[in-house]
């Protein structure tokens, strides 16, 4: 509800940890410029998405276990072609720790049981090698370049994936 994403996303120290423009370093966006602009943001994302056009938004807020405090951000757009496509932003105070490819595990766990994808995909700046060994790790392999600056990395999962392995 807009009550509960307010409360979480106007947070003054997570608007601070979004505002770190390291943070935008490897994506094309960029920091937020005020704590309304960032409501405003979440606001969009939380709108479902377009259904219109076979499109449904998921977004969350990864917080570590034991303190509750915010280490990142996962998202995924589904698509009436069984396609999902997933960004994923960890806050600098909390990379090298694993939060990353936990949250990525629990992107494509989630996804995959969504009886509605069969393919998950995700795309990263050719010089983000962080984000690229994350992708790694989880299961995605590199299948195109969708430009001269950024790979394309998908995984199968779901039905698609048991077809898979059932012909092998």
């Amino acid at each position: 509800s807009e009550g509960s994403y307010r409360l979480v996303f106007t947070e003054p120290l997570l608007f601070a940890a979004l505002s770190d423009p390291r943070l935008y370093l490897h994506i094309p966006d960029d920091p937020p410029a005020s704590i309304e602009a960032l409501a405003a943001t979440f606001r969009r994302l939380c709108s479902g998405g377009h259904p219109d056009r076979g499109e449904r938004w998921f977004n969350w807020l990864m917080r570590e276990r034991g303190t509750g405090a915010a280490v990142g951000t996962l998202q995924a757009t589904t698509y009436a072609d069984r396609r999902a496509e997933i960004g994923y932003m960890v806050l600098f105070e909390h990379w090298r720790r694993g939060h990353g490819v936990e949250g990525g595990r629990w992107l494509v766990d989630r996804l995959g049981a969504d009886p509605a994808v069969d393919l998950i995909e995700a795309h990263v700046d050719t010089r983000n090698l962080a984000s690229i060994r994350l992708l790694e790790r989880v299961g995605f392999r590199r299948t195109t370049s969708a430009s001269r600056d950024e790979y394309r990395y998908e995984l199968r999962v779901g039905m698609a994936r048991r077809a898979v392995i059932v012909r092998q």
